[in-house]
């Protein structure tokens, strides 16, 4: 990666860029596991409970490893 890229990287990355303040990102995982809690219901049959599946997913979504991309996500629930 040249040097103009990681800095657009860096960028990206920045919170700040996107309006988030520091205390909202630390709300974050908080409020992930309200919603999950809210919806997990929809992740369950007569048989199977896919709530966890669900939930290892959502945390994926929110730390993911540095050079994983959308594309990626699915595989690192399995």
């Amino acid at each position: 990666m040249s040097g103009n890229q990681t800095k657009q990287r860096r960028e990206i990355l920045n919170p700040q860029r996107w309006g988030l303040p520091s205390s909202a990102i630390e709300k974050l995982g908080a409020g992930l596991r309200t919603i999950w809690e809210r919806f997990r219901p929809c992740f369950k049959t007569q048989t199977r409970d896919g709530s966890e599946y669900a939930w290892f997913y959502l945390r994926g979504l929110l730390t993911p490893d540095s050079e994983r991309n959308y594309a990626l996500y699915s595989p690192t629930s399995d």
